[in-house]
């Protein structure tokens, strides 16, 4: 994407995959741009000169807000020449800013990296890969008062600001209930989680299957099994006999 004088609102976007022969892998600022970028994941973009992820150039003058730039090449993922005025916060960005205020720089855990559209091959669904994982250190350390007051949904359409702050990234992790009953591996996960479930036999008894809520069970008829977390609360029970 390139900006060259305008002055146009970025938000709940995502940039992947993306190649410049020139500058800046996602997005390029020139001649006086003053783009708003807030929450916005830039992962896997390559540029042959400056700005793995964004390039400033030329009297660019943007805002970078609440955004996620990892695994993009060149490894400096803001590149700034002609010294523009960048104003970068509350972003985690691989390998660091200078001059940013509230950077964090661990890696995101996406819940797949590898494949950022997710199963269905659509983006903007519950399955994007680009989704943070459980932990993930851009969870709730955004800043709420750059979010406008119209963005009331991520990019997959789910509530923007979860746990009262929002996160980093165009994505807002969400995490769903596990129950297991009469076993082990019940909690809170992000959906697409691998979850290990395991039965406790009473004495005397033996497994016999999982029932409820198995579809995303890999084997109903062994113990311990796993799952994959869907975006719902959901019960499994082992029965025994």
């Amino acid at each position: 994407m390139i900006n060259s004088g305008s002055a146009p609102s970025i938000i709940n976007c995502v940039f992947v995959g993306n190649t410049s022969t020139e500058n800046g892998g996602g997005i390029y600022n020139r001649n006086g741009a003053s783009p708003t970028i807030v929450n916005c994941t830039f992962a896997g973009n390559s540029a042959n000169a400056g700005g793995g992820a964004i390039e400033n150039t030329s009297d660019s003058t943007p805002k970078i807000h609440n955004c996620i730039l990892w695994d993009n090449s060149p490894a400096t993922q803001i590149n700034v020449n002609n010294h523009p005025e960048t104003v970068v916060s509350h972003c985690l960005i691989q390998n660091g800013y200078a001059g940013g205020t509230s950077i964090v720089t661990d890696d995101p855990l996406f819940v797949d990296l590898a494949n950022p559209v997710g199963a269905d091959g659509v983006f903007g669904t519950a399955d994007d890969g680009l989704r943070l994982g459980l932990g993930s250190p851009a969870i709730n350390v955004g800043d709420n008062a750059v979010v406008p007051a119209e963005t009331s949904t991520d990019l997959s359409g789910a509530q923007r600001i979860q746990g009262g702050v929002v996160d980093m990234g165009a994505y807002e992790a969400t995490a769903y209930r596990l129950n297991v009953v009469n076993g082990s591996g019940d909690g809170n996960y992000v959906t697409g989680a691998t979850v290990t479930i395991t039965a406790e036999s009473p004495t005397g008894m033996a497994f016999s299957q999982w029932t409820g809520d198995v579809a995303t069970v890999a084997d109903v008829g062994i113990s311990p099994t796993t799952l994959t977390m869907p975006a719902q609360d959901i019960t499994i029970t082992a029965t025994y006999y």
